[in-house]
């Protein structure tokens, strides 16, 4: 059944609950229209399979997403649409791992598999409210905020902070950097207290 299929790819295995519904909203499309037109645009893709990767399902979301914006004319939503895709999908993706422990660890601060790093167009606590408030307001409130954030699983729940850039760019380079100077320590040093680091 394509219908099924193209269901349990989007909603079920992409864990589409959180934010599937402002795309229909802002559509006005069924989910059974919605689902219908993802499976026609995977099989036009030649990407129909059967089993997708983590970073297979994100890239497909994202891609039909901004396919049927522009197909209804509503290419200005596509932006904050994406950027609240990629926020439930890093909070899931650290959601889905047990924090490491790094028994043995040879380097004083470690980035745990649940630790992920992403830059958003849009500040973290308005993305929040786009479920709050249906998306064509939304984006007259909210303008974009070039946005840096790190998810990652906090005693069993994924939890989302915003950062600095350079903080930012710390944490991407940080198995490649070996001295840290005092304000450097003392972030890390809270990022391990948090669990964001171990």
């Amino acid at each position: 059944n394509n219908l099924k299929k193209a269901c349990d790819v989007f909603y079920n295995s992409g864990k589409a609950v959180g934010w599937l519904y402002i795309i229909l909203e802002t559509l006005k499309i069924s989910p059974s229209d919605f689902f219908i037109h993802f499976y026609d645009w995977l099989y036009k893709k030649g990407k129909v399979k059967s089993y997708y990767s983590d970073k297979e399902i994100f890239e497909l979301q994202t891609g039909y997403t901004k396919f049927l914006f522009e197909q209804y004319g509503k290419k200005a939503f596509v932006l904050p649409v994406c950027d609240i895709i990629k926020l439930h999908n890093s909070l899931n993706y650290s959601l889905s791992f047990i924090c490491d422990d790094f028994s043995g660890k040879k380097n004083s601060y470690n980035l745990p598999h649940s630790t992920k790093l992403i830059e958003l167009h849009y500040d973290v606590d308005d993305l929040f409210q786009a479920g709050v408030i249906p998306l064509k307001y939304w984006t007259k409130e909210y303008k974009q905020k070039k946005t840096f954030a790190v998810t990652w699983n906090k005693n069993g729940n994924s939890d989302v902070i915003m950062i600095d850039k350079k903080w930012f760019e710390l944490l991407i380079n940080l198995n490649s950097k070996e001295k840290f100077n005092s304000e450097e320590k003392e972030f890390l040093d809270y990022c391990v207290e948090e669990r964001i680091l171990v």
